[in-house]
């Protein structure tokens, strides 16, 4: 591990003291740590420890060269991808080739110049770090086209929505680019106009080559871009004869996420022939006074009283009366309703003398009387003409009594477009409540308030069939205005439904199929669902099933209490289409949870597999791994802290002839009896007794002084001597024994953790050396060095209290 935050690890293998002197102070002035071996076995252990960012290697070693030890580097997981530049005397083109086949990235030849090797180290750093910057970006991308896909998804389900809705609708329907003009979707209605996608607006319903913007009349694109908000115009289209077509156009302006028009939703309305009706009169008022009596539109003339002067024959024909029986009538009294008498009478004094008035020169809509009493709405123009110096009143009164009927007809295609953008909105809340509530009973919930309020109902319950589709078990449920009244309305969530004994129940379960029952309080059910009717006061009922790959997996139930509410078809239709939301939603929700599971009982058995990578099989002591990792983390811990670290070492005696002379079985018994040992001598939980390798033991004491380590060997060859395991051919004693090397230090910058090892190792060396059955030990003193203090078991306490 690297000791010092992003500082560049560089590890140097050199047989040779000078040559790494040399190395470390060139790098070190260069802010580079580094790490030293002085053979090439002891190179691969510390570059798997430390993982360097860069390896030094001399090729000419004893033992293992550095050919050799590039070959097991390269061989290795976790030394693989750490580039290595050769150290070499050797100017012999065919070991550089050589070295250059096993992946070596480069050769510095001897004798050094530092400022060459500064510039290769830095070089082939900045390379290896580029390396690793492009496999995490790949990384990155390879997460996010997956993540693009997934949304991609989404949206072709979204569309594939949006298009079905859309295609209901009976008039024209169509999604305009604005930045191009182009048709980007247009509806069957609109395609039986010639509207298709990939063509320009213009071109399609002008015959145009420019965007109509810079024709004679409104453009609804413009108008939308400058304000906005929605608009409805009056257009002109032309068919393919260039023949004029007059649209009323209503434009939605469609906004990205920075609020900026993308598109533009165009909904429009052929009204030619009231365009042509509204020019005829227009027509018929300019040539009044020569053609009046041929008029199609009623020409009245009122004098300064009120009186009607004037009466043309569209008049007679309009209201009934002929020119005999209203001339010298007052007109308001004869053809006006009587909630419009008060404000004539007003605002005709205030004419007698102006001429001008509030309705003059305004179109008005107004009701009007015929002569056997019928209302029926008109058109009145107002204007004013003096005559023998008295004003006198024109009015043109047209029967708009068809065109009332076609504007009440278009509200109604109008509010069925609001009603089907509504529901569209609707759906898409309750998709989003569906994907967005992390609690899928939650969301349930949610949804089944909107179905309410949707459907204008009162009440939406929402079950989930059992395992053996025998009761429906109520999910979510919400019902409205149940504090009205005084409504005994008991909440159902949880509730147990059985299917046997209600047909319609019964009937959507089975046959997958909607069910409309009127009158549920009448029909046959059970006791308890006639209970529920009662208490829901429902006069009629909506049962949709929850298909998922063609399989019932509950119902939503819609009531209402209202007399001869029943739902339409178009209603049945859209609750399908949410209950087909709903299923997938519980589909991807168990799917979720059964995933969840498998998840967790694979974190389960890698964390039992990852306690027993870290166990001796044998022994049941830590193994060889998780000692050097511990080591290493206590290690850095305690250089942090300042505090002491010792090691122990331990070999069991002349184990080689135990075997050889009691067999493997016993020597497995032997091991077992000394790892007892050790785990009832060291009790401090951070205290870690391990299996070195073999029958090699070892000990890592965390804030455990030179004499505390001392004390412990001391128990260990107490404990161990009283175990009395026979060892016949044992030159020591005739019981097993084991010899020990001690080191103790504080652990610095300047003093590794390999260091630490080799001198516990060497305390053992000696240990053997001087006759076995014992222990010497090394501890830390002045400069922080590990120092000889006795080569013999008699380990003078005083003195190591004294160093300590």
């Amino acid at each position: 591990m690297k000791n010092n935050g992003n500082q560049n690890v560089i590890l140097i293998i050199d047989d040779n003291k000078a040559n790494i002197k040399l190395l470390i102070n060139t790098l070190q002035q260069h802010g580079f740590e580094t790490i030293t071996a002085l053979n090439g076995l002891m190179g691969i252990r510390r570059a798997k420890f430390v993982k360097p960012d860069l390896i030094l290697l001399d090729i000419m070693m004893p033992g293992m060269d550095g050919f050799e030890t590039c070959r097991r580097l390269k061989n290795d997981d976790a030394t693989r991808d750490t580039p290595i530049i050769f150290l070499t005397a050797i100017t012999d083109t065919v070991n550089k080739v050589k070295g250059l086949e096993m992946d070596a990235v480069d050769y510095i030849t001897k004798p050094f110049h530092p400022t060459e090797v500064l510039a290769r180290v830095n070089k082939h750093l900045t390379i290896n770090s580029l390396r690793k910057q492009l496999e995490t970006k790949n990384h990155q991308l390879e997460t996010k086209i997956t993540e693009r896909k997934q949304a991609e998804e989404i949206i072709k389900q979204q569309n594939r929505f949006f298009n079905t809705v859309i295609e209901s609708l009976a008039s024209p329907f169509y999604v305009i680019n604005v930045e191009d003009y182009t048709i980007e979707i247009a509806n069957s209605a609109a395609r039986k106009l010639g509207i298709t996608d990939l063509n320009t607006c213009y071109a399609l319903t002008h015959n145009h080559d420019a965007p109509c913007d810079s024709l004679k009349h409104p453009c609804p694109l413009t108008i939308i871009r400058q304000t906005k908000e929605p608009t409805v115009v009056e257009h002109v289209h032309y068919d393919k004869d260039d023949n004029p077509i007059n649209i009323e156009v209503h434009g939605y302006p469609i906004f990205d996420d920075e609020g900026e028009i993308i598109q533009m939703i165009e909904y429009s309305i052929d009204v030619t022939e009231r365009k042509r009706v509204e020019r005829a009169l227009q027509e018929s008022e300019e040539m009044f006074r020569s053609i009046g009596s041929s008029a199609q539109d009623a020409i009245v003339l009122m004098d300064g009283h009120g009186n009607i002067s004037y009466w043309n024959n569209a008049a007679e024909k309009i209201f009934g009366y002929t020119k005999a029986e209203v001339m010298g009538q007052h007109l308001h009294h004869l053809i006006a309703p009587a909630k419009y008498h008060e404000a004539f009478e007003r605002g005709f004094d205030d004419f007698k003398k102006t001429g001008q008035g509030a309705a003059m020169g305004k179109l008005l809509e107004l009701s009007a009387i015929r002569k056997d009493g019928s209302e029926f709405s008109v058109e009145l123009s107002l204007s004013a003409v003096k005559l023998k110096e008295q004003w006198s009143a024109v009015g043109i009164i047209r029967d708009i009594t068809e065109r009332k009927q076609a504007e009440e007809s278009l509200h109604k295609a109008y509010d069925e477009l609001e009603m089907r953008v509504d529901e569209l909105g609707t759906l898409n809340l309750i998709m989003q409540t569906l994907t967005t509530v992390a609690e899928l009973d939650t969301a349930l919930q949610i949804v089944a308030k909107i179905m309410v309020k949707l459907f204008n109902a009162s009440q939406c319950g929402i079950a989930l069939l059992n395992d053996d589709w025998t009761e429906l078990i109520v999910t979510a449920e919400y019902t409205n205005g149940s504090q009205e009244n005084n409504r005994p309305y008991q909440n159902l969530v949880g509730t147990r439904i059985p299917i046997v004994g209600d047909p319609s129940t019964t009937q959507a379960v089975e046959k997958g199929v909607s069910v409309v029952v009127p009158h549920p309080q009448t029909n046959p059910l059970t006791a308890s669902m006639h209970d529920l009717m009662r208490t829901r006061n429902s006069q009629c009922l909506l049962i949709v099933p929850l298909l998922t790959r063609g399989k019932t997996i509950g119902t939503i139930s819609i009531h209402t209490d209202k007399m001869g509410r029943e739902f339409a078809m178009n209603e049945v239709k859209l609750a399908e289409t949410i209950a087909g939301q709903i299923a997938g939603a519980i589909e991807n929700a168990r799917l979720f949870e059964a995933e969840k599971a498998a998840n967790q009982e694979l974190q389960r058995l890698n964390e039992e597999l990852a306690w027993l990578a870290h166990v001796d099989g044998l022994t049941q002591l830590a193994n060889r791994r998780y000692f050097d990792s511990y080591l290493n983390q206590e290690w850095q811990r305690l250089r942090r802290e300042q505090g002491y670290l010792s090691l122990i070492l331990l070999d069991i005696d002349h184990f080689k002839l135990y075997n050889d002379h009691y067999g493997h079985l016993a020597g497995d018994d032997c091991l077992k009896q000394v790892a007892q040992c050790l785990q009832q001598i060291t009790h401090r939980p951070a205290d870690l007794a391990a299996r070195y390798g073999g029958e090699e033991f070892a000990l890592i004491l965390p804030h455990t002084k030179g004499h505390g380590a001392y004390q412990l060997a001391q128990q260990i060859k107490t404990k161990l001597s009283q175990l009395q395991i026979p060892h016949a051919r044992s030159i020591v004693s005739p019981y097993v024994t084991c010899s020990m090397g001690i080191a103790s230090t504080i652990p610095q910058d300047s003093f590794s953790v390999f260091e630490l090892i080799d001198q516990t190792d060497q305390a053992l060396y000696q240990a053997k050396e001087q006759g076995r059955n014992q222990f010497v030990g090394m501890v830390q003193t002045e400069g922080n060095q590990l120092h000889k203090l006795g080569l013999a078991t008699q380990y003078p306490t005083e003195k190591l209290a004294k160093t300590n």
